[in-house]
């Protein structure tokens, strides 16, 4: 009668570390499939926020929230632009937050309380200086003037952006004022227009000056 052969010590240990390299590649791979995920389903809520925007600018002498009839500013800051588009249901809560948020703190607004960095995924214009910046937080059509887009998530961004809760390389949207997207794997945009059109590489996160694009996730 023929006995079936088992495996050997050494055939185990082989299909072990076979087992243990395949499944290290595939933890490999997990952050950045999320990175994927997170911003092919962030697009239809960071368009909605700058739609709601527009909509806004509508009744606000074409001014987004935060600038008054006469493009003065009555609030700079993130949290209070996005709180009047909250409260003027301009948008809900649930699009402040991306739908694969990885960070638990980041929390839907539930109306109570102040509206903080902590209940939103995005990075919006900075208008607290003057410039071409601030003439763009308006609904200027602009195809060139980035006003929103997923927060800074890399950890080359500097300390004025403002941008917590973030880990990684950056990889993620950018809207402009024309209401178009684009889907970026870098921070740095090849070319903006805020009042110059020489303006080239832009870092999204990085203020060089008044005149170029610079998105914060809090403050002003």
């Amino acid at each position: 009668m023929h006995r079936q052969r088992g495996f050997t010590f050494t055939e185990m240990l082989a299909l072990t570390a076979c087992l243990a390299v395949i499944i290290a590649i595939a933890l490999a791979m997990l952050p950045r499939q999320r990175r994927v995920t997170r911003n092919i389903s962030s697009k239809p809520q960071i368009t909605g926020i700058v739609q709601g925007c527009i909509l806004y600018a509508q009744g606000n002498g074409e001014h987004y929230p935060g600038l008054d009839l006469d493009g003065k500013i009555t609030d700079a800051s993130v949290e209070g632009r996005m709180k009047i588009l909250l409260d003027g249901n301009y948008f809900t809560p649930e699009y402040a937050v991306s739908p694969s948020e990885q960070d638990p703190a980041i929390q839907k607004w539930l109306g109570s309380g102040p509206f903080t960095a902590n209940h939103h995924s995005y990075a919006i214009l900075q208008i607290s200086t003057t410039g071409a910046r601030r003439t763009e937080w308006a609904a200027t059509v602009n195809k060139l003037a980035a006003v929103a887009s997923d927060r800074n998530t890399g950890s080359d961004a500097s300390a004025g952006a403002r941008s917590i809760h973030h880990t990684g390389k950056w990889i993620g949207h950018v809207v402009y004022n024309d209401m178009h997207f684009e889907f970026n794997k870098r921070h740095v945009l090849r070319k903006t227009q805020y009042g110059s059109v020489i303006n080239q590489n832009d870092n999204l996160f990085d203020a060089a000056g008044a005149d170029d694009a610079y998105m914060i996730h809090s403050g002003q």
